[in-house]
């Protein structure tokens, strides 16, 4: 079974990569024949020459893809693209076309929410170059599923959250008292580091016994002064990058984790297993599949609410031990049952790849 695996790869780390990454590795130890095309860019920058810094690497994949021997029996190999959610659409949108000439079957993996709230024309045309009735295409969540297809008329959507691949074995204890409020992200505007700052300076107004902990990179010298200086004052405790025990640390400690993210892409964050992992109960503004991955383990705050406000109500009623108690069991039972699908939808996905490795030509 050989799969031509297409996309961003580690470095840099991000939420894409790190799931390539992921698919891959388990892909390889059930004995795929994985070729791994990584398209990544040097850096994290959504600026224009970050972007234009991609297609010297895009360009061998091209290349690549258009001059490689295809056998004329047996398997065919299976293009496995992973979606960029933006203008890298333009790039995808080339690899498919280059795809279809060659005759390899598609499997489009969607990990941005981006176009599926309103209906984009670079989007449409890159679902009908690999075919609306032919292509494959995965998905994090049921929402998403309803939305690509009302949106696209794309016929063939897997389900494959990203629980599946990150089989992150639990930390949880039992939560009895509300003391930590965590944040772990690349500290941005889009994930909502300002909102995180501002809940830290409402909790020392009210002088609640809550201590909020930010971990993560930033890169944007405003924040970084702003984290600086709530840390010396002591409104919160930035941390700064963690990996390794560090990072199992930042676990361990956070009570509640906070999740206050503006980014249009946002789909079905890792982070947010880790915190359930973790057994920490979750704030989050509904983006993407927060809904459906959240469920009832946490708070989902609505787009237009002032999170702040409403993750101060949350807050105020749980530092009361019972109801925080309840709140904690709540998160235990979401991430067993999140365990106990993830391998029927792991199951799903490789059957779909079989059965397009069977479709070439």
């Amino acid at each position: 079974m050989r799969l031509f695996m297409i996309g961003t790869f580690p470095p840099p780390i991000h939420g894409m990569s790190a799931v390539n990454l992921a698919v891959s590795k388990r892909l390889l130890a059930e004995g795929w024949q994985v070729e791994v095309l990584n398209t990544a860019p040097q850096s994290l920058s959504r600026g224009i020459f970050a972007r234009l810094g991609r297609l010297p690497a895009i360009l061998q994949v091209w290349w690549y893809l258009v001059s490689i021997k295809l056998r004329d029996e047996g398997e065919y190999p299976v293009a496995y693209i992973a979606l960029s959610g933006g203008w890298g659409q333009v790039y995808d949108l080339v690899t498919v076309a280059i795809c279809r000439m060659r005759g390899l079957p598609c499997v489009l993996h969607h990990h941005s929410v981006a176009y599926l709230f309103k209906k984009s024309l670079l989007t449409a045309w890159l679902c009908h170059v690999a075919g609306l009735n032919t292509a494959s295409h995965v998905v994090l969540c049921q929402r998403m599923k309803r939305w690509i297809k009302d949106l696209y008329g794309i016929r063939q959507v897997t389900v494959l959250s990203n629980s599946v691949l990150f089989p992150m074995h639990p930390q949880q204890k039992e939560r009895d008292i509300l003391r930590v409020v965590g944040f772990l992200s690349n500290v941005t505007r889009e994930k909502g580091g300002e909102f995180v700052l501002a809940l830290a300076l409402a909790i020392r107004q009210h002088e609640w016994p809550l201590r909020v902990v930010v971990a993560g990179p930033c890169h944007d010298d405003n924040l970084v002064k702003a984290l600086k200086a709530a840390t010396k004052e002591g409104i919160l405790l930035w941390l700064g990058p963690v990996y390794g025990e560090d990072k199992s640390k930042f676990w361990k400690m956070t009570d509640v984790f906070v999740f206050p993210t503006q980014y249009a892409n946002e789909a079905e964050p890792l982070v947010l297993w880790e915190a359930l992992s973790a057994g920490a109960p979750v704030i989050a503004y509904g983006r993407g599949c927060i809904p459906s991955q959240l469920k009832n383990s946490g708070v989902v705050v609505e787009t237009d609410k002032d999170f702040v406000e409403e993750a101060l109500s949350v807050l105020k009623t749980w530092q009361e031990p019972n109801r925080f108690h309840e709140a904690s069991k709540q998160v235990k039972r979401r991430y067993a049952d999140a365990c106990a699908s993830a391998e029927t939808s792991w199951s799903d996905f490789t059957r779909l790849l079989q059965q397009d490795e069977s479709r070439g030509k």
